[in-house]
Parts: C-alpha cells; structure tokens; sequence
C-alpha cells in the first residue's frame, strides 16, 4: 500500500472522527445526561478490545513481522525452488545504510507454467563494487512453491540480518502509540467525566468509532485496492502459476467511480486457452489517465489460471 493510501486510511480514521466529535458533540447540552451507567461500560469494554486488538496488529505489522520475514528468508534459502532469471532494469534508490546501495532490480523470468513474467526484488547490496545487479546479468532465484512464504522470492545466497537501528525505532514507535492510547483515554475521562464516571461514552466518541475505523481499514482497504487495480485474490498464484494469453476487447465502459478523477472501466473480454478453449470474462480496474486510450484497443495481454480461467489480470498490472 502506497504513503498516499496509508495518509488517507489514517486521516479518516483517526483526526476526522476527533473534529466531528470535537466539533458537534461535546457540548453537555447535547449530551444531555449522558449515556446510560451500563451502556458506558459496555461502550467501555468494546472500545477497550478495540484498541487491543488494534496495537496487536500493530505490533505484528512493525514487529513480530520483521522478525517473521527474517525466519522466512532463511527457510526459503535452504527450501525455495531455485530459478534462473535476467536482470532487466536497476533503479538506485536513497541508502538505508552506509557503505550499502539500495536497489530495486527487475527481473524476468519463467514461472511455474513456464510463462515469462517480470517482478522487482528490492535490494540492499552490501558490495557494490563486485556490480553484481546490472541489466543483462544473470541472477539466481529462491522461490516458495506453496506462495505462502513472505517475501515469496528472493535472491539466491542473499544474506539476511535486522537492522537494529530500525528494529528499536519499530519498538519505540509501538510504546509511542501505546502510550498515545493510554493518554487519551486519561484525557477524555478528566475532560468529559465532569463527576459522571465514564458516561460520557457515546457509539461515535473517538475511543470507540477511531478502533473501529482502524480495524475495518486493516481488513478492507487492501481488497478495496485490489478490486479498483484490477487485480484478484490470487494475485500471486496468477503471477507465479498463471499463462499467457491475448485477449479481445469486446467492449470498455466507464462504471461511474473514480478514485483521484480516475475512471474505474469494466472490460469485456474473450481469449482462447492454450487448449483452444473460448473464455468470455470481465474485468473492473481503476484506468489512469494516460493510460486511457487502453481502451481502444482491439486485444490486450493477460494472465489466466488454467484451472480457473475466469481469474484473469492485465499482463501489465503483474509485471511491476
């Protein structure tokens, strides 16, 4: 998920339910007497797990996760199958470390179809004077057969350690949102209680209606994005097990959402399998601008699954 859509995710779900409440409901006098004793601590207990299970996921996103991939990294180097593919494109990006040049290298290579597909491999290259990333090289890949392994591939022989500066940052900035948790809590009770205990406590007071909104953003947002973009559940299963094909735009119309002044489009397609097979399928994805003229065109590249083949994506949209 892109900066933009976590600003996004994060503004609507923390400050704007904070100026709403601020704004027009905190006067006593709508409040009237407050909530009833029992409804309050029934409010208090939801908005109590809400926020636990909240920090617990932030605790595995900043976290546990770190030290997960870590331990997945090392299996996939002993376990992965092993793959030979073609360094296409290196982008040199911003140093995480000195003396360490941060790439994002893309290469191609065939899937278990057979199938050439093209993903970028972010890499921290410890020895850059060896130029061992550089387009037309060749580069060995470990790959996670099941996909359920995160990350799912990597670099053959890649050396795995945490950086303990960026761990430690990763705790404090927990401990920061726990203690940010704890110290609302201790706010919004000596400036609303006003002798009433926890009665305060309304359905869309931020203690509860922030949680919420975090937690339904953690479940949603991604599908949501996924479902604009075009691209499936089994995104991964298309990219590492999926076939080619070309199929035929037999219409492109606009649905009437937009995301940014972007029109989402609904293609309908046909394509033949490589059993000779006709499939007709359809496709929403959110079209960009200046890709716009996509829609004029008489065929376009997919992926497909061959046990599924109504599980379609833009050949485009995979080789990122």
């Amino acid at each position: 998920m892109s900066y933009f859509w976590k600003a996004y995710m994060f503004f609507f779900a923390v400050p704007f339910p904070m100026i709403l409440y601020y704004s027009i409901n905190y006067n006593s006098e709508i409040r009237g007497d407050g909530t009833n004793p029992w409804l309050a601590l029934t409010y208090l207990l939801i908005s109590l797990v809400l926020w636990t299970i909240v920090l617990y996921k932030l605790y595995q996103r900043w976290i546990a996760l770190t030290l997960q991939t870590k331990s997945n990294i090392e299996s996939l180097l002993r376990d992965g199958v092993l793959k030979d593919g073609e360094i296409v494109d290196v982008k040199t990006l911003k140093p995480v470390a000195k003396d360490v040049e941060t790439l994002e290298v893309s290469v191609r290579f065939e899937n278990f179809s057979g199938t050439k597909v093209l993903q970028t491999i972010p890499i921290n290259d410890s020895k850059p004077q060896q130029n061992r990333y550089e387009a037309g090289k060749r580069i060995k890949l470990r790959i996670d057969k099941t996909l359920k392994s995160r990350p799912v591939f990597i670099p053959d022989g890649v050396q795995v350690e945490l950086r303990k500066s960026q761990m430690f940052l990763s705790i404090i900035g927990w401990l920061l949102a726990l203690g940010l948790v704890i110290a609302y809590y201790i706010f919004s009770y000596q400036l609303e209680s006003r002798g009433t205990g926890w009665r305060f406590l309304i359905f869309w007071h931020p203690l509860l209606l922030c949680p919420l909104i975090l937690l339904l953003s953690f479940l949603g947002l991604d599908a949501l994005l996924g479902q604009l973009s075009g691209l499936p559940k089994d995104v991964l299963r298309l990219i590492f097990y999926g076939k080619q094909a070309t199929a035929r735009i037999l219409s492109a119309k606009q649905t009437g959402t937009y995301i940014n002044e972007q029109p989402q489009v609904r293609f309908e397609l046909d394509f033949k399998d490589e059993r000779g097979r006709t499939h007709r399928v359809s496709l929403k994805k959110i079209v960009s601008l200046l890709e716009v003229s996509i829609t004029q065109q008489q065929t376009v590249d997919i992926f497909y699954l061959e046990e599924d083949p109504q599980t379609i994506a833009f050949s485009k949209d995979l080789n990122d």
